[in-house]
């Protein structure tokens, strides 16, 4: 069996395992990797990779306020600066 870290169904497993149990886990990307191969099967494409900093991507803003108020609680000053959009 192949193992592999960056990939987004391993990424799906370490989300749910840290709410819920390793068998949750576990049915949760058989799961979802039986809607994946309806999709697949259904449309006659090809698997994609979402990679590992899918769920990351997502909800960009709620995760910095997240780790802001993270670091705020231990007493740290922060101040955040976005970086100019490229066009």
């Amino acid at each position: 069996m192949v193992r592999t870290r960056d990939t987004y169904l391993a990424a799906l497993f370490q989300r749910v395992r840290r709410r819920r149990s390793v068998k949750k886990a576990a049915t949760t990307v058989a799961h979802s990797l039986i809607v994946a191969s309806g999709h697949m099967l259904h449309d006659q494409v090809a698997y994609q990779e979402l990679g590992h900093s899918h769920f990351d991507h997502l909800h960009t803003q709620k995760l910095v306020r997240h780790h802001l108020r993270r670091v705020e609680e231990l007493g740290v000053r922060v101040t955040i600066e976005t970086p100019p959009q490229a066009a």
